[in-house]
This record gives structure tokens, C-alpha cells and sequence, in this order.
């Protein structure tokens, strides 16, 4: 869950609620859904049927069967399907066979990608999180905490990552129930792993709590499992990017320094 007064903050005062303001229910989707039930998201995905061409999903609920086409799923995240949306993971893989991220990704060109860098941002240039501007970075960390959840690999930015963080960073529309859509079919043929607890646990559960005219809206709203806000760093943490790094081997040097004097 993502608090907009910390991520202003965090990036460097700079609001970064317009962002995601541009998008239709988004902001609502990464900072007001944050409760959800644990045997509903076992359960769907464990019943999880995808169409091939992601037009609709099948899943189990409460022992009822249930078919939700894309444009009843965006009524019940409350977004809005764009008119000539563009496809985000189709940006990354192309037209590969899910599971996705074992597969060859194509990154933005140079050009596209330089205005997330500090500058000079020059062709080669590695792009790896520490080079972000102070609010690219914040945008980068809140969204694998929420929209593009993920655990490991921070040393670098992925395909998929890139893409999604220039087109919010640069307000191109994207189709954001396929975005979701694609997330679910690589958690189903890649398998839930360590990387991905509960992915869209509180989305998923958004979504059946509305069913049946919200049938069970009430029992959602007063479950205990919900996930807390991401406290991101601010730009002076001293945990962060390459200043963090310093600080680490300073904390270290002197702990080694102590233990030698300890030892005369």
C-alpha cells in the first residue's frame, strides 16, 4: 500500500500522486485496497482459467463458478480501459508463450529511456536504480511493492519494469486490466514462488467481495490479514543507492577499527 505524503517525500518533495492520477482508479487500486483473505486467493488460483487471448478469466468462488470478461473486471477494479490502450508485457516479451521472464525481454531505446536517468544519460549507460532521478527511483521501489510486486534482484530494472515505469513517469495510457490480467497467467504457469506472496491478494479479493451484488463485502472489511504501507527512503536515508553502500563499509571499517583496539 502506498502512503502519497511518504512518497512525496521520498521523492524529493516532488508530488507524485498526479501520476497516478491520470489513470482511472489507480490511485485507489495502490493506496485504498489493502485487506484480503487468504483461502479466497488460494482458492482462485487454484481454479484459475485464463483465455487464451486474456478476453476473459474462470475461477471458483464460493463453490460457484464465475466468468468475468475484461470489461466487467474493469468495472469491479474501477479502472478505465483506454481507447487504443497499449499492452505493457507485450512492450517486454512480444507475442511469447507465458510463463514470460524466463524468455528473451526488449528494453526502451536509449533515447526513450534517458529522461528516468540523471543526466547525462549517454548510449551504454547502465541502468541500474542508483542512476534514476530522485523521483523515477521512488516510483521504481513503490511499484514493486504494489502494481509490479516483486522480491529480489534490486541491483537492476527489469524489461518489464522499465517499460512500466516510463509510461507512468510519461503518461502514455496502458491497458491496466491486462497488465493484471498477464501478472495472474505468469503467477499460474510460473508458479507462486518465494518472489510473489499472495500476488494481488487485496485486488483479487476487491473483486469477489463484489460479487453477488457485494455479498461478501462485509466479511473482506473485517479481515485481519491486510498489507501495511511501504515506507520508502528519503533521499538523505542513508540506506539508499550508492550512499547507502558507502555508508555500509564505513559501518563496517569501524566496527573492524573497535574490535582491533578492543584486542591490544
Amino acid at each position: 500500500m502506498l502512503h502519497w505524503v511518504a512518497m512525496r517525500v521520498a521523492a524529493g518533495g516532488t508530488p507524485v500522486l498526479p501520476l497516478s492520477e491520470r489513470y482511472v482508479g489507480l490511485p485507489a487500486l495502490l493506496s485504498e485496497r489493502s485487506r484480503y483473505i487468504r483461502e479466497w486467493v488460494r482458492v482462485f488460483y487454484a481454479t484459475l482459467f485464463i483465455e487464451e487471448d486474456r478476453q476473459f478469466i474462470d475461477f471458483m468462488f464460493q463453490e460457484r463458478h464465475y466468468r468475468l470478461t475484461r470489461a466487467r473486471l474493469a468495472t469491479l477494479l474501477g479502472v478505465k480501459i483506454a481507447e487504443e490502450p497499449h499492452f505493457v508485457h507485450y512492450q517486454a516479451y512480444g507475442s511469447t508463450v507465458p510463463p514470460r521472464r524466463p524468455h528473451e525481454s526488449h528494453v526502451p531505446s536509449d533515447e526513450e529511456i534517458s529522461v528516468l536517468f540523471q543526466q547525462p544519460f549517454l548510449p551504454g549507460t547502465p541502468r541500474t536504480p542508483d542512476r534514476l532521478t530522485h523521483v523515477a527511483h521512488s516510483i521504481h521501489l513503490a511499484l514493486r511493492k504494489s502494481l509490479l510486486f516483486r522480491i529480489g534482484y534490486n541491483e537492476g530494472i527489469t524489461a518489464l519494469q522499465q517499460w512500466l515505469l516510463l509510461y507512468i513517469m510519461t503518461g502514455r495510457d496502458f491497458d491496466l486490466v491486462d497488465f493484471f490480467i498477464c501478472e495472474l497467467e505468469d503467477v499460474i504457469l510460473d508458479g507462486m514462488t518465494v518472489h510473489r506472496r499472495h500476488p494481488f491478494a487485496h485486488l483479487i479479493c476487491w473483486i469477489l467481495a463484489q460479487l453477488s451484488q457485494n455479498e461478501h463485502m462485509d466479511e473482506l472489511e473485517h479481515s485481519r490479514t491486510h498489507f501495511s504501507f511501504y515506507s520508502p527512503a528519503t533521499p538523505r536515508d542513508g540506506r539508499r543507492g550508492s550512499r547507502g553502500q558507502r555508508r555500509a563499509h564505513q559501518i563496517l571499517d569501524e566496527r573492524v577499527l573497535a574490535e582491533g583496539q578492543s584486542c591490544r
